[in-house]
C-alpha cells in the first residue's frame, strides 16, 4: 500500500479542541428561489430552517436534511449566468443508501438514472437541480 509521509503527518496531527466546527454550508445563487425551494423540499426532502424575507419576498434561506445543510439566495446579474455559477461545481452528500434515495426521489417525481458503482468503492446517485448545480448522493459500498 502506498504511503505518503507528508499526508500521514497531517492526518495524525490534532488541533486543540477549542472551537467546534460544522459545515461547510455552501451558498447557491439561484435564478428562481421559489422553484429551487420547491425542488429541494418537495423532491429531495430538505426542510427550510431559516429564511430572510424583506418586504415579504423570499431572497435567502437555509435548508437541512439530516446532517447536511446549505443556503439558497436569489441571484442577481452580477452573480453571472447559471452556467457560469455552476460550472465545475459538484456537491457531494454522504448518505447511508443511495439506492433508497433513488427510490425516494423517483417516487417524488424525478426521472433519474439508478446509482452507479464506482471503481473506488462508492455507490453514487447523480442529478442536477433546476439551476444546473450537480448533486451527488453517495454511500460507500460494503
Amino acid at each position: 500500500m502506498y504511503s505518503d509521509p507528508i499526508f500521514d503527518f497531517y492526518v495524525t496531527m490534532t488541533a486543540p479542541p477549542t472551537t467546534i466546527l460544522r459545515g461547510p454550508e455552501p451558498l447557491l445563487y439561484v435564478t428562481d428561489i421559489y422553484r429551487s425551494v420547491a425542488f429541494y423540499t418537495e423532491q429531495l426532502g430538505f426542510t427550510v430552517t431559516e429564511s430572510y424575507r424583506p418586504h415579504d419576498q423570499l431572497c435567502w434561506c437555509r435548508l437541512e436534511r439530516g446532517g447536511a445543510a446549505f443556503m439558497l439566495q436569489s441571484a442577481s446579474e452580477k452573480d453571472g449566468s447559471p452556467s457560469e455559477r455552476t460550472h465545475g461545481i459538484i456537491f457531494y452528500f454522504f448518505c447511508t443508501d443511495a439506492d433508497a434515495l433513488h427510490a425516494e426521489f423517483t417516487a417524488a417525481g424525478l426521472a433519474l438514472d439508478p446509482p452507479q458503482k464506482t471503481f473506488y468503492g462508492m455507490n453514487q446517485l447523480s442529478l442536477n437541480d433546476p439551476d444546473g448545480y450537480s448533486l451527488c448522493f453517495q454511500n460507500q459500498i460494503a
